[in-house]
């Protein structure tokens, strides 16, 4: 239930701009942020372990839609869809939040690369709360600056602890969280 808070907790904050309210609160600049909402958005879920099946659990409280991503494609309760990890570049088209909550193996190993990302947009925030071996952490930060994503909450690394001269550290729409 805690790692579901948290990847809720971060949902929930990005998309109500807190990021945007923080920084302007510090700089003293009164501003509304562009609206947005949860309700109704695309939300896919890699992993349907106990922390994806509790994040969608989660989602169905806020109605979003929810796409599925499991090793096999087994139907998951509470996902209006569900795919298999061999079917990961037909569920993402669309989607708004990516969870990622899957196991370090060797068929996840570098899953999300340069040849996925691209399909995200730049309205999708990207949550990887797996191992860093999941993720192809250049293609991440590649995705990162070109901002045809909008954001990555991240809380494994290539490298831990993070060194203090990572790039990492200094790409503004990436969330560092140890």
């Amino acid at each position: 239930l805690a790692v579901a808070e948290y990847i809720w907790g971060w949902i929930l904050g990005l998309t109500k701009s807190f990021p945007q309210l923080l920084n302007q609160q510090e700089k003293k600049i009164w501003m509304l942020p562009k609206p947005d909402f949860i309700f109704g958005k695309k939300l896919v879920v890699v992993g349907t372990g106990n922390i994806g099946r509790e994040v969608i659990r989660l989602g169905k409280i806020f109605q979003v839609e929810i796409i599925a991503v499991n090793s096999s494609g087994t139907k998951v309760e509470g996902a209006s869809k569900t795919y298999s990890t061999n079917e990961l570049k037909e569920a993402l088209p669309g989607a708004h939040y990516v969870v990622v909550a899957i196991p370090d193996q060797k068929s996840t190993f570098k899953m999300f690369n340069e040849s996925v990302f691209p399909i995200l947009n730049e309205e999708t925030i990207f949550i990887n709360v797996s191992r860093s071996s999941v993720i192809d952490e250049q293609a991440l930060i590649n995705s990162l600056n070109n901002k045809s994503i909008k954001c990555a909450v991240v809380d494994c690394f290539e490298n831990e602890p993070l060194p203090s001269d990572s790039i990492l550290w200094r790409i503004p729409n990436l969330y560092v969280t140890p």
